[in-house]
């Protein structure tokens, strides 16, 4: 057993010879009938440099930054793994596996735990059973209970042993992809295997893809899936009776899948841990979680934090428990809890519980931090709130402001309530004094009720900014829109932007790849990547935690851009998480730009500096700021940073004058606001032989600049630049 283990840790740490770093998981498309289990193990640098769809999918696609991570990985290996081992058939696997690893363990319905087999495929970047067979044999030269029966034909079949497992193997020299289907007994041939591939046909359904879909879509991310409804009654055969009875209390006897894995998800990177399991055992008794959230938000928010609190739901639950359990004395304390908060307080618990939530809501956003709670029943909120006014004569009021109704409600401070009210004649000495002077200190409450929600503040001043600021949103979309989150069935949510984490992703990934560089011999040129401004990065990254419950679903995710340690980044701990942001790599997308520029401007290739045999066969060239574009895009991008500034001063973007930096150049003439406040125009002098003007256009939404270009060539412009006119 240990063998495979190593078979398969050989295979997982690969430095690709390909031109592309990973290719996505494919097994997955056609999980056989019998599947009990999925793992997919990702392609250790395809896992941290494939494109997934995240915040720098862009970047991670560009042909620049797949040629710079091949060649680190050439040079990690031929300068460092290379002298631990010359074997050539380690060799191969360290550089020839072009995908992440997918086993598949396969267990007919009523089948014995002996009759398992695993299916296990990985890409290869090689072209013939040759090659793979010389892999094979240099393996079993190294691994004394592995044997080869038989050899890869030219078909793409062998068999190979590794007691007490059969191995049989095929490789498609057509899609380069290596199959192994391994159990035990004689029943593991390669006529099994060749029916094994005919039953692995396209599913549009599986009951995987519900969970993997929440956790990474990407195909490149680490995954684990069981089919938990077809092992149970392997595992009730194996587990002892109390331990049974607890599992059944739990309901996790009724569930019928579990999924764990960290990838990509709707742009968002996510770690999940989810379980498929209807309502049973103690859940049975307590209410599913339905939320929404249609508080409106003046401008963006950057924290919220909601809960969902069915307290009526779970007071009612407990009674339901008791009486399932025959339980008097737990049903007598409910009773009694009732009884005494009736005589205490006037009012009917339940009646009180009914009248709120469940959904329950802190959230900060452009005008300041809130409160919310949701009013279930309108009526019998009146009924609570009149009723505390008038027993405990507090101070309550409503003001009408531009057409708004603003609520103040004043309750004397909880050490007041917990000892009474002082008289400043019952104590002459300083502490009597003190406490006389601090029960006066009223608590104030200041809220508004919208969309059946109650919105409070600390200060009514807070509310009123709310009405009047122009953006609004509502809380529902930003989680949606700006999160990606979806929190329907959350119990327990956090969730938040912090300013400029991509930024510290990437200058702080640039430092890594100088220390990749450096320990693989093989230098990286900083200079030659572009800054986080030429890139366009996000000014913020978003993170959230939530735990689900539903009817079918119990389940905890955490959200952010690339990797779940970014957080620290953005609090300037870098040196501590040079390690968790690997994923984030951002790398430039402008050689072609700079090869075009020099073949316009006539400009003379630097002669080649030699290199030694680990290096590059060529360095990628540097911009040339001398020309009038990327003079342009230098001027412009200094004025962005400025601008940006000004907005969240101003609330409007500032003029080049009001910036006072430097707008002309050697070949730009000015930069000047347009006339509709919307961004920069870049207008060009007449002897730069640019007849035309870049356009760059701030989205405030989104807190993004956008580039155009008017009487100018697509092919003249950098990338970002040749989209968006392209599109005009």
């Amino acid at each position: 057993m240990k063998k495979l283990y190593f078979l398969v840790l050989c295979l997982w740490l690969p430095f690709s010879h390909a031109t592309t770093i990973s290719e996505p998981a494919t097994l997955r498309e056609t999980l056989p009938i019998d599947t009990i289990a999925y793992i997919r193990i990702p392609h250790l640098w395809g896992f941290l440099s494939a494109p997934k769809g995240s915040v720098l999918n862009d970047a991670l696609k560009n042909d620049t930054h797949v040629q710079q991570i091949l060649a680190l990985q050439a040079g990690l290996y031929q300068n460092i793994i290379r002298s631990f081992s010359d074997d050539t058939a380690i060799e191969a696997l360290l550089t020839r596996i072009h995908s992440p690893i997918e086993i598949v363990f396969l267990l007919p319905t009523g089948a014995s735990p002996e009759q398992a087999k695993v299916l296990l495929t990985t890409k290869l970047s090689m072209a013939s059973t040759e090659e793979v067979n010389a892999v094979f044999k240099g393996l079993a030269d190294k691994m004394p209970d592995l044997k080869i029966i038989t050899p890869l034909s030219d078909s793409g079949y062998g068999v190979m042993v590794a007691n007490p497992f059969s191995i049989a193997s095929y490789f498609d020299k057509n899609s380069q992809q290596l199959t192994l289907f391994a159990g035990t007994g004689v029943a593991v041939n390669t006529d099994a295997l060749k029916k094994q591939l005919a039953q692995l046909q396209p599913s549009a359904n599986h009951p995987m893809y519900a969970l993997e879909n929440r956790i990474d879509t990407s195909g490149q991310g680490f995954f684990y899936w069981t089919d938990t409804k077809k092992l149970m009654p392997l595992l009730q055969s194996m587990l002892p009776p109390e331990e049974l009875t607890i599992y059944e209390e739990w309901g996790l006897l009724a569930m019928r899948s579990f999924a764990i894995g960290w990838g990509v998800s709707n742009g968002k990177g996510r770690f999940g841990i989810f379980a498929d399991m209807p309502k049973a055992g103690y859940r049975e008794y307590f209410p599913d979680v339905h939320n929404e959230f249609p508080i409106e938000l003046a401008g963006k928010a950057t924290l919220a934090a909601t809960i969902n609190v069915p307290a009526l739901e779970i007071w009612q639950g407990l009674e339901k428990y008791w009486q399932a359990q025959k339980n008097e004395d737990g049903l007598a304390e409910l009773t009694e809890a009732k009884k005494s908060f009736q005589e205490n307080s006037g009012l009917d618990l339940e009646m009180v519980l009914g009248s709120f939530g469940p959904e329950v809501v802190f959230f900060v956003d452009d005008v300041g931090e809130f409160a919310a709670i949701r009013i279930r029943n309108p009526e019998n909120w009146q009924k609570v709130l009149s009723h505390l006014v008038e027993k405990y004569q507090l101070s309550y009021e409503t003001r009408e402001i531009n057409g708004k109704t603003y609520h103040h409600l004043s309750m004397p401070n909880m050490l007041n309530w917990a000892t009474g009210a002082f008289s400043p004649n019952t104590d002459k000495s300083v502490e009597g004094l003190a406490l006389s002077l601090v029960s006066y200190i009223n608590t104030h409450y200041y809220w508004v009720e919208e969309n059946n929600f109650l919105i409070l503040a600390e200060v009514p001043q807070a509310l009123q900014d709310r009405k009047q600021h122009d953006t609004q949103t509502t809380l529902q979309a930003w989680l949606a829109g700006e999160h990606r989150l979806t929190t329907d069935n959350s119990v327990l949510s956090l969730s938040g932007s912090i300013k400029n984490t991509p930024r510290y992703v990437y200058y702080t990934y640039l430092q890594l790849l100088n220390l990749i560089g450096d320990v693989a011999k093989t230098p990286v040129d900083l200079f030659a990547l572009p800054s986080a401004l030429n890139l366009n990065l996000p000014h913020e990254g978003t993170y959230a935690i939530q735990v689900d419950i539903s009817d079918s679903l119990v389940g905890m995710e955490l959200t952010f851009e690339n990797n779940p340690f970014e957080f620290v980044l953005a609090m300037n701990s870098s040196s501590v998480a040079i390690v968790g942001v690997l994923a984030a790599i951002a790398i430039p997308a402008y050689q072609e730009y700079v090869h075009r520029a020099e073949e316009a401007l006539g400009e003379v290739v630097p002669e080649e500096i030699p290199h030694e045999e680990t290096q590059h066969e060529e360095t990628p060239p540097t911009a040339n700021l001398s020309s009038p574009i990327m003079e342009a895009m230098d001027l412009s991008s200094r004025v962005r940073v400025a601008a940006e500034d000004g907005y969240f001063s101003l609330g409007k973007l500032p003029t080049t004058a009001e910036i006072g930096i430097v707008t002309e150049g050697q070949y730009v003439k000015n930069i000047e606001l347009l006339e509709n406040g919307s961004g920069y125009g870049v207008y060009f002098k007449e002897d730069s032989g640019i007849t035309g003007a870049i356009f760059l256009l701030y989205d405030v939404e989104k807190s993004l600049w956008t580039c155009h270009a008017e009487g100018i060539e697509p092919s003249e412009l950098p990338e970002s630049c040749q989209l968006e006119t392209d599109a005009q």
